[in-house]
């Protein structure tokens, strides 16, 4: 293993170095063969810290898997196909400005190198560790269901009905009070999962004895199903991809280790089945004159588009485009501004109340409200989301994509040693979390997660007690 960490701490060292030789102008016309080289880089160096990682989690449903994988997608899939000549569906949409392409794809691999080098120095530190035994904690499960149908309730009735009726708004239909009743009813089905693996992990069940074991719990089940339906019928693919993705966690951390070929298997079945989801969906139900699967497949069928399960992914690239065409020249750097309130945005309405005191406009509220007014003004009709790399490339520039990434690549890794070797409770629960946004992590805030760990490891700490069996 220190052969194998050692050798690839190497390549990632040449690899920066021959990055920084070779950097792009800031605004300049695209080039095919520059991007294609980067790209194809970018996925030798991700292969190459794979194989290294593999052999640390022992399972491909991990951080590392997901959040490099959608990195490649994000920054790399459209800027490579349009290398080879294949431009993306909306070209207009994409490509902001075309000429901070170079730039962004440049800055993307010497990003994805830190983030790397980050994790391997850590590694490297930490592989002589012994993996210790599962710490059992007995939960009154009747409690948490209890609380479950509570919030499940609050948030049916706090919702509104246009989402009910299976508008899809991002979330902006919403009504009031429903997104603190929703990350509550989220972090209780994600704890109440992550219990149910945690306490009977030492019976080392099937899957299909797994399955009969949950569909005991007849209340569970119902507020699951209720759950999903809910989400289903308006075409949020994120709360159902998030369920799949920490039952797979959970499994591969206390049951069994997961293999490529399956986790390849679920990636393109499930790829498939969210793809009809999200072009099924719309922004009001009245549109809808067919159920939510039967449109999107005909709508998959008759377009004369080829079929690309990650194009909406991959499209969040727009949005570090812009932060680059946009800051500084046009819009001074932020200084953090959008970090302190996601920060401060964990306690209810905290970043309306910074807003105010501070007297800041309401774009400012995250970077996600930035590119969205910046793209469309204050009266804009749909959310543009946001990017890592944009969202730190506003804030602190340059040098701050290549320090943050590389001290989240660090943190990671940390995170990811000491749940898989040593089995704390507390960082088993941060590193599932984390886990369970990866993949999506990429096309959101540095911080998105920050809010999600902070209320789960109060609610953990009520809800556990350890069981010594």
């Amino acid at each position: 293993m220190k052969r194998r960490i050692n050798f690839n701490i190497f390549t990632v060292l040449i690899s920066l170095v021959l990055c920084v030789l070779y950097k792009p102008g800031l605004n300049e016309s695209f080039d095919g063969l520059q991007n294609f080289a980067l790209s194809i880089f970018a996925i030798i160096n991700v292969l190459i810290f794979w194989n290294t990682s593999i052999k640390i989690t022992k399972s491909w449903v991990n951080y590392n898997t997901l959040f490099l994988l959608g990195f490649l997608i994000v920054h790399f899939q459209i800027p490579f196909l349009a290398s080879i000549g294949i431009e993306p569906i909306r070209p207009s949409f994409i490509w902001i400005n075309k000429s901070v392409v170079n730039y962004a794809v440049w800055l993307s691999v010497l990003a994805l190198l830190l983030w790397i080098l980050g994790s391997l120095l850590y590694y490297n530190k930490a592989r002589k560790r012994n993996v210790q035994k599962v710490a059992i904690y007995n939960i009154d499960t009747k409690k948490i269901d209890a609380l479950l149908t509570v919030f499940l309730i609050l948030f049916i009735l706090l919702v509104g009905q246009k989402f009910l009726r299976g508008s899809y708004d991002g979330g902006r239909n919403w009504g009031a009070g429903a997104n603190y009743a929703y990350l509550i009813l989220r972090i209780l089905i994600l704890l109440r999962i992550l219990y149910f693996f945690i306490n009977t992990s030492h019976l080392k069940l099937s899957i299909k004895k797994i399955i009969r074991l949950i569909f005991r719990n007849k209340i569970f089940v119902i507020i699951l199903i209720i759950y999903f339906l809910i989400f289903l019928l308006s075409g949020d693919r994120g709360p159902i991809l998030e369920i799949l993705i920490l039952c797979a966690v959970s499994y591969s951390l206390y049951q069994k280790k997961i293999s490529f070929g399956f986790f390849v298997t679920a990636l393109v079945i499930g790829g498939f089945l969210l793809t009809i989801i999200g072009l099924g969906r719309s922004r009001d139900s009245s549109e809808q004159n067919q159920n939510l699967f039967t449109q999107g497949y005909e709508k998959l069928i008759n377009s004369d588009k080829a079929f690309n399960p990650t194009n909406e992914l991959a499209s969040s690239n727009r949005i570090l485009f812009r932060a680059i065409d946009v800051v500084p020249d046009k819009h001074p750097y932020l200084y953090g501004t959008t970090f302190v309130t996601e920060i401060i945005g964990v306690f209810p309405f905290g970043a309306n109340a910074f807003l105010t005191i501070t007297q800041l406009p309401d774009m400012y509220i995250s970077s996600s409200y930035f590119f969205t007014i910046l793209g469309q003004g204050q009266f804009y009709t749909y959310g543009e989301g946001s990017e890592i790399l944009g969202d730190i490339y506003i804030n602190f520039g340059f040098y701050g994509v290549l320090i943050l990434m590389f001290g989240l690549g660090y943190f990671i890794a940390f995170i990811t040693t000491n749940a898989l070797y040593t089995y704390n409770h507390r960082y088993i629960l941060i590193y599932v979390i984390l886990t369970i946004g990866a993949l999506y992590l990429n096309r959101s805030n540095y911080l998105e997660p920050f809010k999600l760990i902070v209320y789960a490891i109060a609610l953990d700490r009520l809800l556990t007690r350890k069981n010594i069996l």
